[in-house]
C-alpha cells in the first residue's frame, strides 16, 4: 500500500498527509498491520482534514479495539500539526486504538481534539507501547457519562507501556478519569519517565491527576509540573484515584501546583494520590 516492504529493515514509508489518511482508511477497513513496520518521512500538516467528515475532522487510525492498529509506527522524530477532531464518539486521537502495536518517536503539535471519551493526543487507547512522543494543544471530553481523557493516551490498557513521553496540552472533561498523560492506567500497565505541564480539569469521583486520573497499575519516575489540577472528587498532583495493585514510585510534583476540589484548594498534598518525592 506504500513505498517499502513493511519490514523492520525496509519499512513502509509515510511521506504525505494523504499517506497517513490512507493508513487510517486501511486500518479502519480491517487491516491491522500486525507485524509490519512503518516510518514517517516528513513533518506533516493535517489541517486540510479539519473540515472532513462534515466538519468532524480527522478520522483516527483505528476506530475501536476491533478495528485497531497493531503494527510498529516510527515517527522518526518528525512532527504532525493541524490535528483537529470534534466527533461524538470514543477512541479519538491521531490513532484511535492501538492494540499490541507500537507508536514511537513522534510529536503531535497544536492538537484540538474533542470526543466523548477515551481520547488522547497520540492515541485514544493503547494496549501496546507508546514511547518518545509528545503532544501540545488541547484535548476535551464532552459527555458527562464517559471519561478517560489524557494528553498522550486516554487509556493505557492492560500490560501497556507509556514511556518517555510528555504533554503540555490543556486537558479537560465533563467526567472523570482525566490526566495530563493518561486518563486511566489499567492493571499490569505502566506509565514511566513521563511529564506533563498542562492544566487538567474534570468532574466526578473517578479521579483527576497531573499524570493519571485513575490508576490500577504503575506510575513511576514521572513529574507532574502542571500549574493547576482541578475536579469535584478525587484530585491529586500525580494520581487522582486508584484501586487494586496501585504502584506509585519515585514521582515528583511541582510544589507550586494549585489543586482544587469543588473550587476549594486542597491541603495535605503529601497524602494518598499526591504522594511524591520531596
Amino acid at each position: 500500500p506504500f513505498e517499502g516492504a513493511g519490514t523492520e529493515s525496509n519499512p513502509y514509508l509515510i511521506k504525505t498527509a494523504q499517506d497517513l489518511a490512507r493508513l487510517a482508511e486501511l486500518v479502519n477497513g480491517g487491516e491491522s498491520f500486525s507485524g509490519k513496520y512503518l516510518r514517517l518521512e516528513n513533518n506533516l500538516d493535517l489541517s486540510g482534514y479539519a473540515s472532513a467528515d462534515e466538519g468532524k475532522g480527522w478520522t483516527p487510525i483505528g476506530t475501536s479495539t476491533l478495528a485497531s492498529f497493531s503494527g510498529n509506527f516510527d515517527g522518526n522524530y518528525k512532527t504532525i500539526a493541524g490535528l483537529y477532531i470534534n466527533r461524538a464518539s470514543i477512541y479519538q486521537g491521531l490513532f484511535g486504538a492501538v492494540f499490541y502495536g507500537t507508536v514511537k518517536n513522534l510529536g503531535v503539535v497544536g492538537v484540538d481534539i474533542s470526543g466523548h471519551g477515551t481520547c488522547g493526543g497520540i492515541t485514544g487507547y493503547i494496549r501496546g507501547t507508546v514511547e518518545n512522543c509528545f503532544v501540545t494543544g488541547k484535548i476535551q471530553g464532552l459527555l458527562d457519562d464517559i471519561g478517560d481523557i489524557g494528553g498522550i493516551a486516554g487509556d493505557v490498557a492492560n500490560n501497556a507501556i507509556a514511556r518517555n513521553c510528555y504533554s503540555s496540552a490543556e486537558i479537560s472533561s465533563n467526567n472523570d478519569r482525566v490526566g495530563g498523560i493518561t486518563g486511566q492506567v489499567f492493571p499490569g500497565a505502566k506509565v514511566e519517565y513521563c511529564y506533563s505541564t498542562g492544566s487538567v480539569s474534570g468532574t466526578g469521583q473517578g479521579g483527576v491527576g497531573g499524570i493519571a486520573g485513575y490508576v490500577s497499575g504503575t506510575v513511576q519516575n514521572c513529574a507532574a509540573l502542571n500549574p493547576q489540577v482541578s475536579g469535584s472528587g478525587n484530585v491529586g498532583r500525580v494520581m487522582g484515584s486508584g484501586s487494586g495493585s496501585v504502584a506509585l514510585e519515585n514521582n515528583f510534583a511541582f510544589d507550586g501546583m494549585t489543586v482544587m476540589v469543588n473550587n476549594t484548594p486542597k491541603t495535605s498534598l503529601n497524602k494518598g494520590g499526591d504522594k511524591v518525592r520531596s
